[in-house]
């Protein structure tokens, strides 16, 4: 958790800082796992955010978080 929180330096999506949380990137009923690699930290808006993606726009999401890391 507390690698995760370090890694990502705020929210991953809009680099806010205010209620952060850790999420699964794939969630775990989708086979996910408790690995880094599959921990992401939002804030409660863009937890939201993700909480509302369909199971096809996970694959999306986390493309797009790759992206974001190697900016």
């Amino acid at each position: 958790r507390h690698k995760a929180y370090v890694r990502d330096g705020g929210c991953a999506k809009c680099q806010g800082s205010d209620t952060m949380s850790l999420h699964h990137i794939i969630p775990k009923r989708l086979g996910g796992t408790n690995h880094l690699d599959n921990l992401i930290t939002l804030c409660e808006w863009c937890h939201g955010d993700w909480n509302s993606l369909e199971a096809r726009d996970y694959f999306k999401w986390f493309q797009f978080f790759i992206w974001l890391k190697e900016e």
